[in-house]
């Protein structure tokens, strides 16, 4: 994939990356289906969460952290869940280059952080009130989640270029959804107005039992938004 490629040797430079994932709760989601452009309002949330966090831990305002955001609008069930994969630096450059490793944080800060921007954007969106808010930060489990587990050492190009090419086209777990079938088969393709915007199903004559396998066409069904600098850059895939 040539975005892969770009991505690998043009944007990304020789340090070290993490990808992150930033999850919203179920009661947020509805509103990403409904309103596709708050897509690329959380892919801005996300960079704005990682630049907030890195510049409070290395004490530095001047800083500027590398991100590039995937909005991904399924979950491995092919459900309603929009969700932004990242990769980002583990560290951030100074005005002239120069770039400082971060050291090792607690994801609750990226935790908080993220749930407050996100709670800004709804409510400057005006889908959700303060007191949906407030309820929603009472409640036990709270629905968010960052997860930074995966850890890309500097020069490892075999490593990013996997990272890139999961956060453009997701793969599906085959362990959930079966094997595809490998004899001569006709596919219908259907378009529909929610999460995923088109499907493919195995059809077989009435006569003969119908393959339950299953999968999403994701070129129709993610946005890519690269976040550098602050500046998002969102480009719809087709």
């Amino acid at each position: 994939m040539l975005a892969v490629q770009t991505i690998v040797n043009t944007i990304c430079q020789p340090v070290p990356h993490r990808q992150i994932v930033f999850t919203i709760p179920e009661r947020l989601r509805i509103y990403c289906r409904c309103d596709r452009g708050l897509l690329g309002q959380l892919a801005q949330a996300a960079w704005s969460t990682v630049a907030e966090v890195y510049r409070d831990v290395l004490q530095r305002q001047d800083i500027t952290p590398g991100v590039i955001a995937g909005i991904q609008t399924f979950g491995e069930l092919i459900h309603v869940h929009p969700h932004v994969h990242a990769i980002a630096t583990d560290g951030a450059f100074t005005p002239d280059g120069t770039f400082i490793c971060l050291p090792k944080i607690d994801t609750q800060r990226l935790l908080s952080t993220w749930q407050t921007k996100v709670f800004e954007l709804f409510l400057a969106a005006e889908k959700i009130d303060q007191a949906t808010v407030d309820q929603m930060r009472s409640w036990p489990h709270s629905g968010f989640s960052v997860d930074n587990s995966v850890y890309v050492p500097p020069h490892d190009t075999a490593a990013l270029e996997r990272l890139a090419q999961y956060i453009l086209c997701r793969p599906f777990s085959r362990a959930v959804h079966g094997e595809p079938p490998t004899q001569q088969a006709s596919w219908n393709w259907y378009r529909t107005p929610s999460f995923s915007s088109s499907r493919r199903s195995r059809v077989r004559p009435p006569s003969r039992p119908t393959c339950n396998w299953c999968s999403t066409q994701n070129s129709y069904s993610r946005t890519v938004a690269g976040v550098i600098g602050g500046q998002t850059t969102l480009g719809q895939r087709a």
